[in-house]
Order: C-alpha cells, then sequence, then structure tokens
C-alpha cells in the first residue's frame, strides 16, 4: 500500500498522518503519496509524521457513487493538520461517502472536527454526516486510540441544477491535543542528617514525580558548604514516573551544612526540583577507653563495674587479671562505681570516684583483692591459773595459758573442739561456728 505521511505538532503532542489512501468504488487507487519526504499537497512539500495515521477508503452505504455519474471524489492534505475530501460533477442524489480508521499512536488525547468548505458554492445544499461514536460535530481521539470515521457529501434530490456538476469540499481537521498534567517534582529525604567528618549519607525518594512527558531524566544536584549554587553529584539518568531512586552522598569531608536536591526535566523540557535536604556535617571526634581490671577474686564470682553510668560485669576467673573496657568516651571527666564482693576488698582505688581521659585510652591500676577475715575468739572460765587449754578450729590448733584464743577467719562456717584436762570438764567441747561479715564470740565453761 502507497504511504502518505506529514506531522503535526499541536501543543505538547505530535500528531502525524501516516497514511491516507482514497479508494473509489471498485477499491482501485484514486491518490496516493508515494514518497515518504513529500507530504504536502499530495506530493508538495511538508515534513513527515511519526504517531498519527488516517487510512480512508470507499463506503458502499447509503449514498453508494452510480457508476454513469460522473462524480469524482478525492481528498487533499492541504496541511499538517487539514484534509480536504472534495466531490466534484455532483449530481441531485449522488456523492461520495468516505470511511476512516483513524489511529492516535501519541501520549495525549486530541480532538477532530469536520465542517463544509465555506467556499463551496452550493455549501448550503451539501448533506454531511458522521458516526464517530455518535459524535457531532467534533470527537476527542483518544491517546493511543484507533476509531472509525464516516462521513458524506452529496447534493439533495431538490437542489436547484444550478448546483449541478459544482464541486464541494468537507474539512477534516486535525486539532490541538489536551494539556498533559503539569511536571509536578519528588520529595526527597536524607538519612542520616547529621555525620562526623569523613562520613556518608543516603538520600532517599520519598515520594515520585508525576505529570509532565516522557522519557524523563533524573540528576542528584549538591550544594557544599562553601559553594554559592548546586552541581551535579553524579551523572543524569533514566527515571519513569513512579520512580524512588536514592543514592550515597559519598564521603563529606567538609564541616557545615550540605544542601542535596533530585531534579526531573522531561521531554518538552520541562524540569522541576523536588525539596532541598541539608546534611550536617560535624568535626571528627576522636574517642578512648577506659579499663578496669582486677585480680585475686577466686573464679565463678560476679565482679561489676560501672563508668558514665554504663555497667559491665563478668565472672571471675582465679589467677586471671579480668578486665573490663568502655570505648567511644571522649576527653573529660567521667564517674566510676566498683561494686563489693562480700568477703572480699581491695585497696588499690576507691570503691567509687573519677577517671579523667585527657587525649589518650586510660587502663586504670589493676585491683589487687584479698579475702576478708574476722576474729573468732574462744573465751573461757573456770581453768586454774597456769593451766594449759586449746580450740581446734577448722583443722587448726591454738593453745593458750591465758583465757582466750582468737582465731582470723573469712565468712564461712567451721567447725571446732575444745582441749582441756581430763580431770576437767568442760562446755561446749565441740560444735560449729559461723562467720558472717563479723567477729565471733563462744564461751567455753571448765568445770
Amino acid at each position: 500500500m502507497n504511504r502518505l505521511t506529514a506531522s503535526l505538532r499541536s501543543g505538547r503532542v505530535s500528531w502525524a498522518v501516516a497514511a491516507v489512501v482514497i479508494l473509489i468504488g471498485s477499491g482501485s487507487v484514486a491518490y496516493a503519496c508515494t514518497s515518504p519526504g513529500g507530504c504536502g499537497s499530495w506530493g508538495g512539500g511538508g515534513s513527515c509524521p511519526s504517531d498519527f495515521s488516517i487510512i480512508w477508503s470507499s463506503y458502499s452505504s447509503p449514498l453508494p457513487v452510480p457508476a454513469s455519474s460522473g462524480v469524482a471524489c478525492s481528498a487533499t492534505l492541504k496541511s499538517s493538520s487539514l484534509l480536504v475530501v472534495t466531490a466534484s460533477n455532483l449530481i441531485p442524489g449522488a456523492g461520495c461517502d468516505f470511511f476512516a480508521t483513524i489511529t492516535n499512536t501519541g501520549s495525549y488525547a486530541g480532538t477532530l472536527g469536520d465542517t463544509i468548505d465555506p467556499s463551496s458554492t452550493c455549501a448550503s445544499y451539501f448533506l454531511y454526516s458522521d458516526n464517530i461514536n455518535a459524535h457531532s460535530p467534533v470527537q476527542t481521539i483518544s491517546a493511543g486510540g484507533t476509531f472509525g470515521y464516516q462521513s458524506s457529501l452529496s447534493l439533495s434530490p431538490s437542489t436547484p441544477s444550478s448546483c449541478e456538476g459544482s464541486s464541494a469540499s468537507f474539512l477534516i481537521t486535525i486539532t490541538g491535543a489536551a494539556t498533559p498534567p503539569p511536571l509536578k517534582p519528588p520529595t526527597i529525604s536524607a538519612s542520616p542528617s547529621t555525620i562526623y567528618s569523613g562520613q556518608s549519607s543516603v538520600l532517599l525518594t520519598t515520594s515520585s514525580f508525576s505529570g509532565g512527558i516522557s522519557p524523563y531524566t533524573c540528576q542528584w544536584l549538591v550544594q557544599s558548604p562553601s559553594a554559592s549554587s548546586y552541581s551535579n553529584l553524579g551523572g543524569p539518568f533514566g527515571c519513569s514516573a513512579g520512580d524512588t531512586p536514592s543514592t550515597s552522598t559519598g564521603t563529606l569531608t567538609t564541616t557545615g551544612t550540605w544542601h542535596f536536591e533530585l531534579q526531573v526535566t522531561d521531554s518538552e523540557p520541562v524540569t522541576v526540583v523536588s525539596n532541598a535536604v541539608s546534611v550536617t556535617v560535624e568535626p571528627k571526634v576522636t574517642t578512648y577507653s577506659v579499663t578496669f581490671s582486677e585480680t585475686g577474686l577466686p573464679s565463678g564470682l560476679t565482679w561489676q563495674v560501672t563508668v558514665d553510668g554504663v555497667t559491665k560485669s563478668l565472672i571471675t576467673v582465679g589467677g586471671c587479671a579480668n578486665s573490663l573496657t568502655w570505648t567511644g568516651l571522649s576527653s573529660g571527666t567521667y564517674s566510676y562505681t566498683v561494686a563489693g564482693n562480700p568477703g572480699w576488698h581491695q585497696s588499690t582505688l576507691p570503691y567509687t570516684g573519677t577517671v579523667v581521659v585527657s587525649g589518650a585510652s586510660v587502663t586504670e591500676p589493676v585491683l589487687v583483692y584479698t579475702q576478708v577475715t574476722y576474729a573468732v575468739t574462744f573465751t573461757e572460765t573456770g581453768l586454774p591459773s597456769g593451766d594449759s587449754w586449746s580450740v581446734t578450729l577448722g583443722g587448726v590448733t591454738g593453745t593458750s595459758k591465758g583465757s582466750t584464743i582468737t582465731f582470723l577467719e573469712a565468712n564461712g562456717t567451721y567447725s571446732y573442739s575444745v582441749n582441756t584436762s581430763p580431770s576437767c570438764p568442760r562446755t561446749p567441747s565441740s560444735g560449729t561456728v559461723t562467720v558472717n561479715g563479723a567477729p565471733v564470740s563462744v564461751s567455753v565453761k571448765v568445770t
């Protein structure tokens, strides 16, 4: 099939007539444009289209053209937006019928209307009609849509004889498309919004852009604290409405407030820019550690220290220097508390105090624990002065000619026995004694 192409640009939308073929009666081709570059008035100049096409053919009813009538039908592309259908050598009761298949491959809708050419001398006697989805006289052409179009030109039976043999034209006009929705900018955020020098943040699209005409190009923008305007962050990239792109700011070393935006450009080109988000870069802070350690505690005890309100603990391993370390501390003075362990004591440091961090990590002196002992005193009465007596406590024997025998023992329960002359009964002669954080006294009476 021969092709006729022409371009139409109205507003933001491209329309084009990509094919016009006139078929009369038996289907023979009456006119055709064969050159893609020659698409003006049937072969004369003009530019060629891409996304609108009209294919015309004869229509067999209700007004077929009598074979002997001499009526001639033609079509002329007057401009990229105007097609003129002409009926010549008209006679009453005979005319030209046309049926069109119209296809819009563009992105937005337009309109198509039809009128009698006012220059036709017998215009008031010519009939026309169109059956474009029962519309009259203007039809919206749906974006990406295809529909049928029917029209006719004829002389009515009552037409004056002076009009016989005349010509009339039917104007089919493609007009502007509906305006596409305006291009609306996206919304972005930054996480985190505060970082230290040498770190980076992530830029996120929280809501996508919309409207405009595809295709689109996106570009991240950056303004450093010392800059007066934005520059590109990375290169441009293709994007689509509904996309939520993200990117890293990259390592930021200059302290101060950085600003970021996301720019979107459509095919017009129309450019919109998102909201600006800020990332604050603070000076890099050097941090240090504080370490406490202990020795002397037996295995299985819980050793606990609190520094700057943060408590750490561990289960001790006897004979080892068990350590606790706090990190991320900047220079300053921090309070500490060493929890006590019943029956054990250290005198290396006060149990509460402060530790000073000044540009370096701190390791406190090792806390050396020793076991705490309490006096267990046995006192006798009734034994003649100068007589010897003894007490065995926990396997250790103490002997005295005085009235008391004293042992130093840690917390615990111990067995004891009292030994005197066999001829001198004593009460009690044996038993157990419990030490629990305080001195203990045991009385022994000899009778």
